[in-house]
């Protein structure tokens, strides 16, 4: 072998190892990279993580506060509701529900002797409702009457007696001309619609139905059950 070729081939060597050696440098560099990365994302997932549970925590906390929030609107209607099964004079089952006024200012309570009205709802139990129920949306309607109201003052307590036999369902729109046959137990609810403001019997003519039903709240008594013939 020539000192040419000895020479030739040290420096093949050489460029060989030093392939080699910047293969490893990428190698690790990559390794490093990938390392690197790896820890960003770790650390991206728990400040994501951390954020989403501290909104679900958030949410949940408002959720609570709406409930506690609507259980103590609740606990301050102005009006306390009671509803009783009762047999009247005439031996029939009848219903009394009694309105107090538990309030520091007047209260508003429809005044009509249609009043209470007899719903009988999709579930079988039978609404007693001292207000005015809703349109349906899919009829016409001409001359809806708008009901006067009265006052109670704070205190004051108010009761109404209704038979249930015979039966004749009506609501403020119309009225059934023949008695429903119910018998047995029947779940009774009893409603009060009421309002801040007096209507006036000069001043129903300015108040459509839709400012009516606006204007008016609604207190319910807890259910009872009463047992027909």
């Amino acid at each position: 072998m020539s000192d040419m070729d000895m020479m030739q081939k040290i420096n093949d060597r050489k460029d060989t190892e030093e392939c080699q050696k910047k293969s490893f440098s990428y190698l690790a560099g990559s390794r490093t990279y990938g390392l690197v990365s790896a820890l960003v994302l770790f650390i991206w997932f728990i400040l994501v993580g951390s954020q989403t549970s501290a909104t679900l925590l958030t949410d949940k906390t408002q959720e609570r506060f709406s409930t506690m929030s609507a259980k103590s609107m609740l606990t301050t209607e102005p009006l306390q509701v009671s509803c009783s099964s009762i047999i009247n004079s005439s031996q029939e089952p009848s219903v009394r529900y009694q309105i107090k006024n538990i309030a520091n200012s007047t209260i508003h309570i429809f005044d009509s002797p249609k009043m209470p009205y007899r719903i009988l709802q999709e579930d079988g139990s039978l609404l007693l409702l001292q207000g005015v129920n809703a349109p349906d949306p899919y009829r016409f309607y001409y001359g809806i009457e708008i009901p006067t109201t009265r006052s109670i003052e704070p205190g004051e307590v108010v009761s109404y007696e209704v038979s249930l036999v015979p039966l004749y369902l009506k609501d403020h729109y119309e009225t059934q001309r023949t008695p429903t046959e119910l018998h047995g137990s029947l779940i009774v609810r009893c409603q009060v619609g009421w309002g801040e403001t007096p209507i006036l019997a000069s001043e129903r003519h300015k108040k459509s139905i839709n400012s009516l039903l606006e204007w008016q709240h609604i207190t319910e008594a807890e259910p009872i059950e009463v047992t027909l013939p």
